[in-house]
């Protein structure tokens, strides 16, 4: 509704609907990915979050190691792969995952405080929940602009995924917590209305 409004009220460029309905993809991926995790111990989350992003980053570090140090076929092989500007690729990865880890290393310090203890596991949930559809999103609105936007066409994927997944990554980090710490304070105000 506000993607149609808003290019009604003031339109700026072509209207594209397939980015109306990867808007509404992703609020739908919300929805259904917090009501299965809500309920969720958190151990689970605990356990394989770090591990998850210590594989994805010793990958790429594995890789921007071996592209240094490796002869230009090797180098040659995943330029084809990822795209003439791979380095940036793997770089964008590593970072994404040193900045997971210090996130995670920095919410299991605020566990042991009773105060934020809600809102660590709440925010533990909710990452999972806005970042796997940011995540989806994000790479479909990247192949729609690619199609529908005449002056990217020339672009490779990768050029313009970068800049984007690395942004949806801290804005996922940013939202996690604002909606983790609106859902305590909608629950304690719910909570004083019924009492």
């Amino acid at each position: 509704v506000v993607d149609i409004l808003a290019y009604i009220i003031k339109p700026m460029g072509a209207y594209i609907p397939f980015l109306t309905l990867t808007s509404i993809l992703s609020g739908i991926l919300t929805g259904i990915i917090w009501f299965k995790i809500k309920n969720v111990h958190i151990d689970k989350i605990e356990k394989y979050y770090p591990i998850f992003f210590m594989v994805l980053g010793s990958l790429a570090g594995a890789i921007h190691l071996m592209t240094l140090l490796s002869d230009k076929s090797f180098s040659f092989k995943i330029m084809n792969i990822l795209g003439k500007k791979y380095i940036f690729v793997l770089s964008a990865i590593e970072i994404i995952t040193i900045f997971a880890l210090i996130v995670f290393i920095i919410n299991i310090k605020l566990k042991d405080n009773n105060t934020v203890k809600h809102i660590y596991e709440d925010y533990m949930k909710m990452i999972l929940a806005i970042g796997i559809p940011g995540i989806i999103v994000c790479t479909l609105n990247t192949y729609i602009l690619l199609m529908f936007i005449p002056g990217l066409q020339g672009k490779s994927f990768m050029f313009l995924w970068i800049p984007r997944i690395v942004e949806e990554v801290f804005m996922i980090v940013f939202e996690s917590y604002a909606v983790s710490l609106l859902l305590r304070v909608y629950e304690s105000v719910v909570l004083k209305i019924s009492n």
